[in-house]
């Protein structure tokens, strides 16, 4: 990660299955069995059980109408929220929960996004939140470890997730929309992963541009 970061045109790191690691000069991942895909963004933070990505002189085509006193307050509204995923301050200081999540480019502004990363097991790509929950349990079943509660997750179609509520507790949900919650993480069941593409670094980044030993 220290290679990638000191790259300008390295964009992302891509674990492989053989555990070996490929800097990447893209940055859409595709869904790959048994890899790991680490993109690189804005500068990261956590707050109340929450992590954000900032990017810088980018927005959301829309946002709310509502004005927030300060950037903590607009967070804790908008992790509150289950269809919010970014916050935004404007070129005047003042801070609103974004509408959709697509960014264009607009001077003077920052956008916080909620961050996630993703797991792949059982064929499935999992998209990882901490500090969110699900609701709607499945069953009441407890799964121990994090590998085997997914895997259950993916051969039922009603299950579309599963949150861990403790260190060794996992239940499986119903409801895919997280919603905040201190201390908990939310594994949200994505599309299947199988597919036919050229090469496992081709299928994740594009062309990779550089191998470590």
């Amino acid at each position: 990660m220290k290679a990638c970061i000191k790259n300008s045109r390295c964009n992302g790191i891509t674990k492989q299955p053989n555990s070996r690691f490929i800097l990447n000069t893209g940055s859409s991942p595709m869904p790959w069995k048994n890899s790991v895909a680490y993109i690189k963004s804005g500068e990261s933070f956590v707050t109340k059980g929450v992590s954000w990505t900032t990017q810088e002189n980018l927005c959301p085509g829309k946002l709310d109408d509502k004005d927030y006193t300060n950037r903590q307050e607009a967070l804790e509204a908008c992790a509150a929220k289950s269809t919010c995923k970014m916050v935004v301050m404007t070129k005047d200081k003042k801070f609103k929960l974004a509408i959709g999540t697509g960014l264009v480019k607009r001077t003077g502004y920052v956008t916080f996004e909620i961050g996630s990363t993703t797991e792949n097991i059982g064929d499935f790509t999992w998209t990882v939140m901490d500090g969110n929950t699900l609701t709607g349990y499945y069953s009441h079943h407890v799964y121990h470890t994090m590998d085997d509660a997914l895997m259950a997750c993916a051969k039922i179609s009603r299950c579309k997730g599963v949150t861990q509520e403790a260190s060794n507790r996992f239940l499986m949900n119903i409801d895919d929309e997280p919603k905040a919650h201190k201390g908990r993480k939310a594994f949200i069941k994505g599309g299947i992963k199988q597919f036919i593409a050229p090469s496992l670094t081709e299928a994740l980044f594009g062309r990779s541009q550089h191998r470590s030993s």
